[in-house]
């Protein structure tokens, strides 16, 4: 097959439940199960993977460490956590590694099923992604790519000799970068724009020849000599061609002076650049623009005003949290983390809702979201609680037992329902867990549950049709080719046969 995942859970039932997912076939993806992460980890020396689904809690090694051991070696493979723990610790160490989602248990079959297609998608999108920038590298060799770009490179990688960028560019340079705000594998057509128009406005008509302008890493990068280039005046040109054409990207820039790392200066850049998370249209970013105030936001009064179901309050309290967020001016990362935590904070006032609506696939999958896109979200989560508040109130069960007992309703007729299959197969939680929480919630065993509902069919049937004969009844109610077994059953659940109660109702002696 094209594409391996691998799969990682102690619990057998659940691994052969996430294996039997059609989707597996439809991408083209060969899944194999591991049942431990030590396990994990010799298949993973043994061939490749381009998707991981573990679970946390396992024997000798949990999947938080499986991951941290994978991430050593294989730092780029996507990840999905699955987890029957809300906790804000398991996330956030969850966030730390680079998860690419985080699922809370009991997880639906499509919910699964469209996490494993966004992300193979994704990584489709990367590898054309990779090639067109190649294309595009090739046609930039054959314009800017000369002696002077190539060293600017090479001193942005750490190479050695940043001496002779110091003799073409002076004692002191201004090294920027350039990133539009919508995703590179989306724009490489407006990137290739992007890098003929800065390389006009930087070099000039006449190739200035104290300026370096390259394709680096899929962003635009220039460095400028501080004494010939009046660096306000340029910013003021790239400023007017964003406007002017509607294409918003950030500018970010940092000064470099003789003797320093040209790497290390670069990777002090990238960092400025990713504040550009705070912002959705054109920006220039500096090293002031990372400064962040001291403090954390406080979510307990919003936290209070969702408990007490406050819904005009808890949106009130949610633009102070965004706000607030804002004010401190975190780094991206600190902030998303923020958002997650407070994700999870209010989940447990939803009834799992959120989890339905992909709200923390989108969290945890964040780092193509700006923050406004990330407000939006979290004031999206507060408004959906309140639209669903009332109706969720009058719900007698949890989502786990609803989402069982809808499923028994549609495949009673199914030989094979049982507390395992729907446990392992629906809902991916161990089947002991489930059989107690819905015998706590519903007063009833599960195979009780699903027995009665088999039986009441079966006397819905025979009332609707007088003639119905028993093999009939038991295709209808999951006993397949066993007529002797569901008049037993019949009589134990009804008090009397088959026959007794078609006689008891005034209808004529079923067939056999």
């Amino acid at each position: 097959m094209k594409y391996r995942a691998l799969i990682v859970d102690d619990e057998r039932i659940i691994v052969n439940g996430i294996m039997r997912l059609p989707i597996w076939l439809s991408l083209d993806i060969e899944p194999v199960p591991a049942m431990t992460g030590l396990q994990a980890l010799e298949l993973m020396e043994q061939c490749r993977f381009d998707l991981i689904i573990t679970d946390i809690r396992m024997p000798e090694m949990d999947g938080l460490e499986f991951i941290s051991q994978m991430r050593k070696v294989y730092p780029d493979i996507p990840t999905v956590v699955l987890s029957g723990y809300d906790s804000f610790a398991y996330a956030k160490e969850a966030i730390h590694y680079g998860v690419s989602d985080y699922l809370l248990k009991p997880i639906s079959q499509l919910d699964l099923s469209d996490t494993i297609t966004r992300i193979f998608h994704e990584i489709e999108e990367k590898k054309e992604a990779r090639q067109q920038e190649e294309m595009l590298r090739g046609t930039v060799k054959q314009t800017i790519r000369d002696a002077n770009a190539q060293q600017l490179e090479n001193g942005l990688l750490g190479g050695p000799d940043n001496g002779r960028l110091d003799r073409l560019l002076g004692s002191g340079y201004i090294l920027a970068e350039c990133i539009p705000c919508e995703r590179e594998e989306e724009n490489l057509g407006g990137l290739n724009i992007l890098l003929e128009n800065i390389k006009q406005i930087v070099l000039g008509p006449r190739r200035d020849s104290r300026a370096v302008v390259t394709l680096f890493m899929g962003h635009v990068v220039f460095a400028v000599n501080q004494e010939t280039m009046d660096f306000g005046r340029l910013l003021s040109g790239i400023r007017e061609w964003s406007d002017k054409n509607e294409y918003p990207f950030s500018v970010s820039w940092i000064p470099v002076t003789s003797g320093d790392c040209l790497a290390d200066r670069y990777s002090l850049l990238t960092r400025i650049s990713s504040y550009r998370f705070y912002y959705d249209k054109f920006c220039i970013l500096s090293e002031e623009e990372t400064k962040s105030v001291e403090g954390e936001p406080c979510f307990n009064a919003l936290e209070e005003a969702v408990k007490d179901g406050n819904a005009e309050l808890a949106l009130t309290e949610m633009e102070d949290v965004i706000y607030d967020l804002r004010r401190l001016n975190k780094s991206p990362e600190e902030t998303r983390t923020y958002c997650a935590r407070l994700y999870l904070l209010l989940a447990k006032y939803t009834n799992e809702h959120v989890r339905e609506t992909g709200i923390v696939r989108l969290l945890m999958t964040s780092a193509r979201t700006d923050f406004n896109g990330l407000a939006a979200m979290l004031r999206q989560l507060l408004t959906q609680w309140e639209t669903d508040r009332s109706e969720k109130n009058q719900a007698s069960f949890s989502s786990t037992v609803q989402k069982a007992m809808l499923y028994v309703h549609e495949h009673l007729s199914d030989e094979g329902l049982s507390i395992a299959a729907v446990a392992g197969t629906v809902l991916f939680i161990h089947p002991d867990y489930f059989g107690k929480l819905f015998k706590k919630e519903t007063g009833i065993a599960f195979t009780r549950y699903v027995m009665d509902l088999r039986m009441d069919r079966a006397k819905k049937l025979i009332a609707e049709k007088p003639d119905i004969k028993v093999y009939e009844l038991c295709e209808a109610t999951g006993f397949g080719e066993n007529p002797h077994y569901f008049s037993q059953v019949f009589r134990s659940c009804c008090g009397c046969t088959p026959s007794e109660y078609k006689r008891a109702m005034g209808n004529v002696k079923i067939s056999f």
